[in-house]
C-alpha cells in the first residue's frame, strides 16, 4: 500500500510541475476544461456516452501534452545542443499532441451535427 500512495505522489508531482513549468500544458488544462464544461452545458442534452466521449478526447490531448513535455524536458537537459535526431523525436510527440486535438475536434463534431 505504501508504494501505491509513494507511486501516487510521484504522478501527482509529475502534474504539478507540467502545469508549473510548461505554458501549453496549462493552456490545455485551463482552456480545455472551460471548453468541455461549456460545451457540455450548452448542447442538448447530452447522451452519458457522448459526455464520457468528450472527456476521454480531452483526457487524450493532456496525455500527449504530458508525455510530449517529458520528452522535451529530458531532451533539453541531456542535449541542450541542437540535434536533428533529437529534433525529430521532438516533433514525433508534438505530433501526437496534434492527433490527440484532431481526434477531440473529430468528437466535438460528430456529436455537434448528431443534435443538430
Amino acid at each position: 500500500m505504501v508504494r501505491i500512495f509513494k507511486s501516487l505522489k510521484h504522478a501527482l508531482n509529475g502534474f504539478r510541475a507540467a502545469y508549473r513549468f510548461d505554458k501549453n500544458f496549462r493552456l490545455e488544462v485551463v482552456w480545455g476544461f472551460i471548453f468541455l464544461v461549456l460545451f457540455i452545458y450548452s448542447m442538448p442534452p447530452l447522451e452519458i456516452y457522448e459526455i464520457l466521449l468528450l472527456i476521454l478526447a480531452y483526457v487524450v490531448v493532456l496525455i500527449a501534452e504530458l508525455i510530449n513535455t517529458a520528452f522535451e524536458t529530458a531532451f533539453a537537459k541531456l542535449h541542450p545542443a541542437y540535434d536533428r535526431m533529437i529534433g525529430a523525436s521532438k516533433d514525433i510527440a508534438a505530433s501526437a499532441v496534434l492527433l490527440g486535438g484532431f481526434f477531440g475536434f473529430i468528437v466535438v463534431l460528430f456529436i455537434f451535427f448528431n443534435h443538430f
